[in-house]
């Protein structure tokens, strides 16, 4: 019988961070091809509370594609920026579209353009968290998972807003970047 060798890292101690540092190096790994196990502990937590996950678009090989979003400032800086391809400006155009829907609980983006390596995780009561190095530079794998909460209308209705609804981000250049 051959042994393999493995890694494992445990994250722990007072703060915050510990899980989106996991969750960033299981992506980095599973980008790898690796396999990955987590096991968190959850104090004061009952079984009961955690919902399973499943897919909810309609075509599970298109997926759902936020669509129709800009951005409007009067920063000259985001401006300039603005003007060719901004991975950072897009990323948070897009997830504070997705963040602000209702049902949508969060987001986990990898990046599938092959230039761009890093993603993110975005939610209402967290922000937007960037995760850098998820991928080799020239990947093209990457994706998107929206966390969703709610009933069939309730999806039905997000899917329509993700895709159709045209959102306008306007960001405030006295706000700290």
């Amino acid at each position: 019988m051959t042994m393999k060798t493995g890694i494992v890292q445990v994250f722990y101690g007072d703060g915050k961070g510990k899980t989106s540092a996991a969750v960033g190096q299981a992506l980095r790994e599973v980008q790898e091809g690796q396999r990955i196990t987590m096991i968190q502990f959850l104090k004061g937590k009952m079984a009961d509370e955690f919902q399973v996950l499943e897919r909810l678009e309609p075509d599970a090989e298109r997926g759902i594609r936020a669509t129709y979003m800009d951005m409007e400032t009067e920063d000259k800086a985001r401006q300039s920026a603005c003007t060719g391809k901004n991975h950072f400006n897009e990323a948070l155009v897009l997830a504070t579209k997705v963040v602000n829907h209702p049902n949508i609980v969060a987001e986990l983006c990898i990046s599938d353009d092959p230039d761009y390596v890093t993603g993110y995780i975005a939610a209402r009561e967290l922000g937007y968290v960037r995760i850098t190095r998820l991928k080799e530079m020239g990947s093209s794998q990457g994706g998107r998972v929206f966390l969703f909460r709610g009933n069939a209308q309730e999806r039905e209705a997000c899917i329509q807003y993700l895709q159709q609804q045209k959102v306008l981000v306007h960001v405030d250049p006295e706000e700290k970047r």
